[in-house]
């Protein structure tokens, strides 16, 4: 902490910008979205199921964000940013510490969804038309 107090506030924010685009800048999406000069409730209000550009705008917008939160929570040396990790309090939670409560998992046959049975990597039945997912 006291290393942190004699550091300038700029210092601070430098490091930080710096360190958070190295993981941000590598994704770049182009869903053939154009922002319009809108707020995003504005935006929201006006969403036609992306068909138009301006949606597929707040598309983008929405994975960039989750992406942001993604990187600012869950980071090396830390505890991952989901339910068993981050959020848990229990080390033997009644879901068993799976990624997911039993009621929620894909499918009945246990297949996580966007993988083919007994793959190591995810097929392309991922409703992406035919395209494999990226990860």
């Amino acid at each position: 902490m006291d290393s942190a107090v004699r550091t300038s506030y700029k210092k601070v924010r430098d490091t930080h910008v710096r360190d958070h685009r190295a993981l941000f800048d590598r994704v770049a999406l182009d869903i053939g979205q154009q922002l319009p000069d809108l707020p995003t409730d504005q935006l929201l209000a006006r969403y036609t199921e992306g068909t138009s550009p301006a949606d597929r705008a707040l598309d983008a917008l929405f994975f960039q964000y989750g992406r942001y939160l993604l990187i600012a929570s869950s980071r090396a040396g830390s505890l991952p940013a989901d339910l068993p990790g981050l959020w848990n309090n229990s080390t033997s939670p009644p879901w068993s510490a799976r990624s997911a409560p039993p009621s929620r998992r894909a499918g009945r046959t246990g297949r996580c969804a966007g993988f083919a049975p007994g793959a190591s990597s995810p097929s392309t039945s991922n409703g992406l038309r035919g395209r494999p997912a990226v990860w």
